[in-house]
């Protein structure tokens, strides 16, 4: 199976799919922390996957760049039965 086809199998087999840097016990930014804290505090039952872990993954989301001087690709980590929000 391509890298695509397990990203489009992941948002069609999920309600709510978190693509974050780290886990949700152990996010490893401000956004992913941020993202699995808003759902957990709602009881939402939410998948995740570890674009730290997938670099595949990682390499065919498309990113938005950092506001910042470093111009640093940010994680685009949400997405709801295969919509992104930006």
């Amino acid at each position: 199976m391509s890298t695509l086809e397990t990203i489009k199998e992941q948002i069609e087999s999920n309600a709510i799919l978190l693509y974050m840097k780290g886990t949700p016990r152990f996010p490893q930014c401000g956004f992913s922390s941020r993202s699995s804290e808003a759902l957990m505090s709602c009881n939402e039952r939410f998948a995740f996957v570890n674009i730290l872990e997938n670099p595949d993954i990682r390499a065919e989301l498309p990113y938005p760049r950092s506001s910042s001087s470093s111009g640093a690709p940010l994680a685009k980590p949400h997405g709801l039965r295969g919509l992104r929000f930006t």
